[in-house]
């Protein structure tokens, strides 16, 4: 009897811990494609190769090239607006 509630402990611990990094992994996906399909709506960023990957479980890194220093904020502000996203590494490059 022992030996069986002991198992179930486990398989219920291990189970949570499954869910808990399942759910960070959402995170992190969902914080990007988020970040990416914002910065593809925009009529002003459509045209540029932006990058956007998670560096963290709640931050996002944008790299690529724009044109004018202005797209770059302008990016780096629509990444920061998405509900969950805590800090946005805006490593995109003007061209002037």
């Amino acid at each position: 009897m022992k030996r069986t509630a002991l198992i179930a402990i486990l398989l219920a611990a291990a189970s949570i811990s499954t869910a808990q990094a399942s759910d960070v992994a959402c995170v992190w996906g969902c914080l990007a494609m988020k970040a990416k399909a914002a910065i593809d709506a925009d009529a002003a960023l459509k045209p540029f190769d932006i990058q956007v990957k998670a560096v963290d479980t709640y931050d996002v890194k944008l790299s690529g090239s724009v044109d004018e220093g202005e797209q770059m904020a302008h990016a780096g502000e629509l990444t920061e607006q998405i509900k969950g996203v805590r800090y946005v590494f805006n490593d995109l490059m003007p061209k002037n």
